[in-house]
């Protein structure tokens, strides 16, 4: 039996949206691959998005494709992929922003 999340008073749901590039990026990979990965963002990031697990951390100021500024994007790991994406509290959305393959023994700053 799978183990329900139950929601109460104190916890938001987040929209999430999908960058246009993430969307290209998903859609090249295998179904299986596309499948694990639309399950984990949804289980992941729907209620705590900026709650870091075993599957998510903040990463430190970097230079991000979809913006001009250093920013502090959050990962997502599923092996062997990287979700790459940022969070609006304001409006309780999550935008994920980059989907990308990390090889073994690559840093993430060298996966982009």
């Amino acid at each position: 039996m799978k183990a329900q999340r139950y929601t109460n008073a104190y916890t938001s749901v987040y929209r999430i949206v999908i960058d246009r590039r993430a969307q290209d990026e998903v859609a090249r990979l295998p179904a299986h691959a596309r499948a694990r990965l639309a399950t984990y963002i949804a289980r992941e990031l729907t209620y705590e998005p900026m709650r870091t697990t075993a599957h998510k951390k903040r990463l430190r100021p970097l230079k991000v494709p979809w913006s001009r500024q250093a920013e502090q994007p959050w990962q997502l790991a599923v092996e062997p992929y990287r979700v790459f994406y940022d969070v609006d509290e304001t409006d309780k959305v999550v935008f994920v922003r980059l989907v990308r393959r990390k090889p073994p023994g690559k840093k993430t700053e060298e996966i982009r």
